[in-house]
């Protein structure tokens, strides 16, 4: 139970919604074209961030099946915007738009796992919005080239099944409102 008005409505769309989950995959997919032409890399050799984000979800995910078993998908759906955040954060951080710049074989690297894991993250993320969000949940594994069957246990675990997987090339998940 919680006050509802259009304003509130508007607000946690446009943050949550469009802003932190529309944006990364709309970000996530026009790296992998612009850095990897299109196709997801296998995720390389963790730096302290990777680690960082890696050991996030992996704590993160038994917590919010835990939640989403109980029923509570408002505390679920709060934890998992966190982590998606985390994703946001990581990318900013890793700034693959200026690693890409050098010309480092190491740095080429590092963008591309930066994508490979960004990807990972967000397909854990999609799978665990299934329960409140099915269509949603749907249009970001396909937009990363993941057609497979949920299954909520198996899907869930942490690794490369996304790599050598061809990403759509746009995908706008929320549009924006106008407020009239």
């Amino acid at each position: 139970d919680c006050d509802l008005s259009l304003d509130r409505f508007l607000t946690r769309y446009r943050s949550d919604l469009a802003n932190d989950l529309g944006n990364l995959v709309s970000r996530l997919l026009n790296m992998c074209h612009r850095y990897c032409g299109g196709t997801l890399k296998v995720i390389g050799e963790l730096g302290e961030p990777e680690k960082k984000l890696q050991n996030l979800w992996q704590t993160a995910i038994p917590e919010i099946i835990a939640l989403c078993n109980e029923f509570a998908f408002h505390s679920a759906l709060e934890k998992l915007f966190l982590c998606i955040g985390a994703i946001n954060v990581y990318i900013e951080e890793r700034s693959p738009w200026k690693l890409a710049k050098s010309p480092s074989a190491n740095d080429t690297q590092l963008v591309e796992t930066t994508i490979a894991l960004a990807a990972e993250c967000l397909r854990s993320a999609a799978i665990l919005l299934h329960p409140t969000m099915p269509t949603v949940s749907q249009e970001i594994l396909a937009a990363l080239g993941d057609t497979e069957k949920i299954d909520w246990i198996e899907s869930l675990k942490f690794g490369n099944s996304l790599a050598g997987h061809v990403v759509k090339e746009k995908l706008i998940l929320f549009p924006k409102i106008d407020e009239e």
